[in-house]
């Protein structure tokens, strides 16, 4: 199967060139269902031998280090709107990725965030996953870490899962005491490992858990848990800055937690003073516990960290800049999705533009990406865009480099083309775990743009992390490659209309126009149905997508799905998609051309200028009227 160029049979990608680091996988056998959320690895002990030797040890001592990170800050189904988003939490998992990958040398860290913290999921990686990597590598370290919100009943705590529908939704969370008995596999197999849990209540994970030994040895093996809060207790945070806990985590990482200099900070060091620092930052409403001994003997050892300060002057660390990490300022526009998904476009832009005025960078790229899509009720101003781009990209939003990367892509609002800039911002805010940048990247890889070799095998990973990730956009992509069976997958039409289905219903404007297509023809399986088919190429049209445009016009020249046949309406369109740079647009704006539709005078030259435009990006009906027509 292929779906179509215009009328004739093929999938046309390239109309897109012309919408935390991944780093590729390197760890042993994995279930390929958990596969995704692995966020970095390598296959390397990456902690230097000269660090380590600073502290009379070797890497014969120290093995490799893991890390699953976990939290949940959209909580969707929450009856009272201000916890739907807990933008705190949101900032801690990008901080811990970005900070135990660049500056704590963790060599694998896996990532479970919003509805993928599930019962399943955590024992998967507790309870089978990880003891058989820490088995592998002897002497490993392990470090767990949560955010997001908790509760209590009776003596029992609990962690909220994105489905909780209240703060003591007990029917939505997962037992404190279930992720226990999960640990304790991953405990005996690591060498040393410390549990982390910020989230109100946090202190009923303990249980019987006892205050552990202060006077810790580097080289022997321990475990440790320190919590954010007591069992009867609140925690804090800043929504642009993240948890209190985790804040003061780094600052003591950073050389705050080692005032003597020794270079290396212990569990004891840690505990120490995230006791008594956020105790002091929230005014003593929130005191984190002192690190409690969970391993099954005694630990006389425990997991360390190394002063940044001191490392930053042996080791080739990156410049920490928090600010490069998190979206600052940004909150939950869901409601501003929900707008998009549901075509309200005008009280979408409203929306983002109040956000953006309250220093809301996220919904400042959106409202970009508003202005230069310019659907339905908003009126397109690509030199605005460009400008929204530009100032969510200064503050470090990773939605507004992606954004500015298109902008360069296209030549965008009197930009320069720059393809080479362009593929740099995609894969500076891939590295920080943008979805859209990571289908972007994917994209650059299939054409080979920007200096990078053409790699449709990569392209198809990036569109699988993008779509996993919750990106329409690479959902679209995804259901076109399995359409076409690009590079190595199987053609599984069924799954490509499935696929198409998911990115139609997120409000993804190519994905509609695709869908459409699928029940124009009857692919995978789906009943014939251009009634359906036009309907949605014109939902497709008004969110701004140009293809949709290019399907909508070719419904009205033929008189599909009970429309009245247009010819002058679909040349408008045609003209319209051809402007915005879409392919299959130039093409039918030729044809009109050659035989004089919709009220245009005949202009063979012309006809035959649109067609090598089209024919540039390989447009199979393109060539072909090229080849009808005697022209090279």
């Amino acid at each position: 199967m292929k779906i179509k160029d215009s009328v004739a049979g093929i999938l046309v990608l390239g109309l897109m060139w012309a919408s935390v680091s991944i780093a590729m996988v390197q760890s042993d056998a994995i279930d390929p269902e958990f596969k995704k959320y692995i966020v970095h690895s390598v296959d390397r002990r990456s902690m230097p031998e000269t660090l380590l030797n600073g502290f009379g040890l070797t890497t014969h001592d120290v093995g490799r280090s893991f890390a699953l990170i976990v939290g949940v800050s959209r909580y969707p189904r929450m009856q009272q709107k201000e916890y739907r988003y807990l933008a705190p939490a949101d900032r801690d998992i990008d901080l811990l990725v970005a900070y135990l990958k660049n500056q704590q040398f963790f060599d694998e860290i896996v990532v479970l965030r919003d509805d993928a913290v599930s019962f399943d999921n955590l024992r998967y990686f507790l309870e089978s996953y990880f003891p058989d990597q820490l088995q592998k590598y002897p002497k490993s370290r392990f470090l767990f870490a949560y955010s997001g919100h908790g509760m209590t009943e009776g003596n029992s705590g609990y962690l909220l899962t994105s489905s909780a529908t209240s703060l003591k939704d007990k029917q939505h969370s997962i037992d404190m005491f279930a992720v226990h008995g999960f640990s304790k596999h991953t405990i005996d197999a690591a060498y040393q490992s410390l549990f982390l849990i910020n989230a109100c209540h946090s202190g009923a994970f303990l249980g019987t858990w006892r205050e552990g030994p202060w006077d810790m040895l580097l080289n022997r093996p321990g475990a440790h848990a320190i919590m954010s809060s007591g069992a009867a207790d609140s925690s804090f945070g800043e929504a642009d800055k993240g948890s209190f806990f985790y804040q003061k985590l780094i600052d003591g990482l950073n050389g705050a937690a080692d005032p003597r200099g020794k270079g290396v900070i212990t569990v004891a060091d840690l505990g120490t003073y995230l006791h008594d620092e956020v105790g002091l930052a929230t005014g003593g409403k929130q005191v984190p516990t002192l690190p409690q001994d969970i391993w099954s003997g005694v630990s006389d050892g425990g997991m360390f960290f190394f002063n940044r300060q001191k490392a930053i002057r042996i080791a080739d660390l990156p410049v920490w800049n928090p600010k490069s990490v998190l979206t600052l300022g940004s909150e939950d526009l869901s409601e501003a999705e929900e707008l998009w998904r549901t075509g309200d476009y005008s009280a979408e832009l409203t929306l983002l533009q109040n956000l953006s005025s309250n220093g809301n960078p996220r919904a400042t790229a959106e409202l970009g990406e508003l202005y230069e899509l310019g659907p339905k009720g908003v009126t397109k101003d690509e030199a605005r865009a460009v400008k929204l781009f530009q100032q969510a990209a200064d503050v470090g939003d990773t939605r507004g480099m992606t954004y500015l990367g298109v902008a360069y892509k296209n030549g965008m609002g009197g930009l320069i083309e720059d393809d080479a800039r362009a593929v740099k911002l995609f894969q500076q805010a891939a590295d920080a775990g943008d979805a859209r940048g990571t289908f972007y990247l994917g994209l650059a890889y299939q054409f080979g743009k920007g200096g990078l070799a053409m790699d449709e095998t990569r392209a198809v990973k990036l569109y699988q992390q993008a779509a996993d990730a919750g990106d329409a956009r690479g959902m679209a992509y995804l259901g076109v490659a399995y359409g076409n069976g690009m590079d190595g997958l199987a053609m599984d039409e069924v799954r490509a209309v499935k696929i198409l289905q998911q990115a139609a219903n997120a409000g993804d404007g190519l994905g509609m126009a695709y869908l459409g297509w699928a029940y124009e023809v009857g692919l995978g399986g789906l009943t014939k149905d251009e009634a359906r088919a036009v309907k949605l190429y014109q939902q497709a049209a008004d969110a701004g997508d140009t293809r949709g445009m290019a399907y909508l016009g070719v419904a009205y020249e033929r008189g599909l799905g009970g429309l009245t046949k247009d010819e002058a309406r679909a040349v408008r369109l045609y003209q319209q998609a051809n402007d915005a740079g879409d392919q299959i647009g130039t093409v039918h704006l030729g044809e009109a051309y050659e035989y004089g539709k919709g009220g245009l005078a005949k202009d063979e030259a012309r006809a035959v200028a649109l067609y090598r435009q089209a024919a540039a990006g390989n447009i199979p009906s393109a060539i072909q009227a090229l080849k009808r027509l005697g022209v090279k």
